[in-house]
């Protein structure tokens, strides 16, 4: 099976997990679910359904802002931002409109109806969505593709260590969780497309345009 990120056939099967097998990418480092295991979308949404994700609450609202704040010295108020991902409750929008900053909302299953490939912005977040991606590949060049020149993607995401620690991780006991970068995996991203990978901190990584770009 190729990998869905680089496409390369150097894999090998690296665990079994009570959600499904679980593959890893020699040439990427990616560590990805066997497509045989994907949720339905219908189940994929119910469990979406269950969070509990609302603004309102200070927990949540200060979980956003802990992940904003990795670009918010570098995008100002008049910035065009996306949160690609969002969720049923657009929390991440509602936030940013508070702090001074207009955020479009792009969910699959419930903000679909944004036209994304006739917009450009200076910042793109994905924040808990990357591994939820069935096709890495081509969502990620989306995204790419949808920063201008002097964007950012901000991701933030858990990454995995390697075999000893994905076996006992909490991370992919979660089914709708289905790619798991590690370093190497962003490293292999930013020189693939030409960014620049930067890790501010345990779970965040942010892409940049490289100016050779």
């Amino acid at each position: 099976m190729n990998c869905p990120l680089c496409l390369s056939a150097s894999t090998n099967n690296f665990f079994s997990g009570p959600n499904g097998d679980y593959i890893r990418c020699q040439n990427c480092d990616l560590i990805y679910m066997d497509s045989v295991f994907y949720l339905s979308p219908n189940d994929e949404k119910k469990r979406y359904d269950s969070h509990e994700n609302d603004p309102a609450d200070e927990k949540y609202r200060n979980y956003l802002i802990s992940t904003f704040r990795h670009i918010q010295e570098e995008v100002s108020p008049n910035s065009k931002l996306l949160d690609f991902g969002c969720g049923p409750s657009e929390g991440m929008k509602v936030v940013l409109k508070e702090l001074g900053y207009d955020c479009d909302s792009y969910d699959p299953f419930y903000f679909p109806q944004i036209i994304l490939e006739n917009n450009k912005y200076d910042g793109v977040i994905l924040s808990e969505s990357l591994e939820h991606f069935f096709d890495p590949k081509r969502d990620l060049e989306n995204i790419i593709g949808l920063i201008n020149n002097n964007g950012k993607i901000l991701i933030r995401t858990e990454r995995h260590l390697g075999e000893t620690h994905f076996q006992n991780w909490y991370y992919h006991k979660d089914p709708t969780h289905v790619i798991f970068f590690s370093i190497n995996t962003f490293e292999f991203l930013a020189k693939h497309y030409n960014l620049i990978a930067s890790f501010p901190d345990k779970n965040i990584v942010l892409l940049r345009r490289s100016s050779e770009a």
